[in-house]
């Protein structure tokens, strides 16, 4: 069993909506989606004020210059009201984009604490709504047990710390889309010495390289390994002029860059030096 945040919104703004939907699922919280919940010739009004907000712990909304004229987000935030008085619980959570926003709202809703929430101010906001998603969700189950089932109490709290944990672990790393970039990496292909090679095989061939970073030729160190060149000088000429005339280091990082798996540093000598990036160790570690 798990709470569940009803997200009140303009289409216009559903690329932010989107991802927060996303990450309260990733926060182990359900969520009442209209894009995920309305199937076509479905009835909207029926599925929003009769499946939708009574089946959520919590209504957020999200009051932007696109929403705030809404009609549907009147008549959700309406509903939300006379559902809480009822309830008698913290059933909304109102947020802005912005701080102009506010004075766009009516006279009731300027005297409320509306915190702003954006792509730019996004971590704290979204610890507190998740935060306040559990502690209602929590609160709402203590309401419908006995007073004694302490025993069920700890193991709610316990696993609010455990997402907790989870939430500062989201914001302090870089989740990244394995799948994506692996194709990505296999898509790009190099043939010499009649060997073919792809771009993921470089990369993982230099991580250990790249970690500690590492100038062009110890990344081309790894590269010649690759290509079974053991010297300069064999007796067909020298191979390792012939790859670089064929491809140039900007060949090989040139995509890894791109795709921000590896950046470039510059030294006090002028010297060019190739790093993993967090995004680049993260995906070492899942592949």
């Amino acid at each position: 069993m798990r709470p569940r945040v009803f997200l009140s919104h303009s289409k216009k703004d559903k690329i932010f909506i989107e991802k927060l939907a996303n990450d309260l699922r990733s926060c182990g919280i359900d969520v009442w989606y209209d894009e995920w919940e309305i199937p076509p010739g479905e009835s909207i009004r029926k599925k929003i004020f009769e499946d939708g907000l009574t089946s959520c712990d919590v209504f957020f909304v999200y009051l932007t210059p696109n929403s705030i004229p809404s009609h549907w987000v009147q008549k959700e935030l309406d509903s939300a009201f006379i559902h809480e008085i009822d309830q008698k619980n913290d059933f909304l959570i109102l947020f802005v984009d912005e701080d102009v926003s506010r004075d766009g709202l009516s006279i009731d809703l300027k005297a409320l604490n509306i915190p702003k929430f954006n792509a730019d101010n996004y971590s704290v906001p979204l610890g507190k709504l998740v935060s306040k998603t559990w502690k209602t969700f929590f609160k709402k189950l203590v309401n419908n047990q006995e007073k004694d089932s302490r025993i069920r109490i700890l193991e709610l709290e316990k696993l609010n710390s455990e997402l907790q944990k989870k939430l500062v672990q989201i914001q302090q790393s870089t989740i990244v889309d394995v799948n994506f970039l692996t194709e990505k990496l296999k898509a790009k292909e190099f043939e010499f010495n009649e060997i073919k090679k792809t771009l993921l095989e470089i990369f993982k061939e230099n991580r250990y390289t790249l970690a500690d970073g590492c100038n062009i030729n110890g990344f081309m160190h790894n590269v010649y390994k690759l290509f079974k060149i053991e010297n300069d000088n064999d007796l067909w000429g020298d191979k390792k002029s012939d790859l670089k005339k064929k491809y140039q280091i900007w060949d090989y990082t040139g995509e890894l860059i791109l795709l921000g798996l590896v950046e470039v540093k510059t030294s006090t000598e002028m010297d060019q030096f190739y790093f993993l990036t967090k995004e680049g160790i993260e995906l070492m570690r899942e592949i």
